[in-house]
């Protein structure tokens, strides 16, 4: 099995939440960095996205199907909120 280089994950501009071998985004800084640029863009585009955040793991998920109602619901402007909180706690 072939791991994923540092710079592809970069390109590919987000956290998959694999634990993958190289993931440049393992730190805190970096992961709310990357997922508020992810916010960003869908609420530029206009794309209507919903997500949840488990704060004691740090991983942030866009919901598509089989949510579990274990975890709040953000729009993503919310979760925007949210994560600019955090980083000024």
């Amino acid at each position: 099995m072939k791991s994923l280089t540092k710079d592809f994950l970069l390109k590919r501009g987000y956290c998959c939440n694999n634990n993958c071998k190289n993931c440049p985004y393992k730190n805190k800084k970096m992961k709310y960095k990357t997922i508020k640029s992810v916010l960003k863009t869908s609420m530029k585009k206009n794309v209507n996205t919903l997500w949840t955040w488990d704060k004691k793991d740090n991983n942030f998920t866009q919901i598509y199907k089989n949510y579990n109602n274990e975890l709040p619901i953000y729009t993503a402007s919310q979760l925007l909120e949210e994560i600019i909180k955090e980083e000024n706690k």
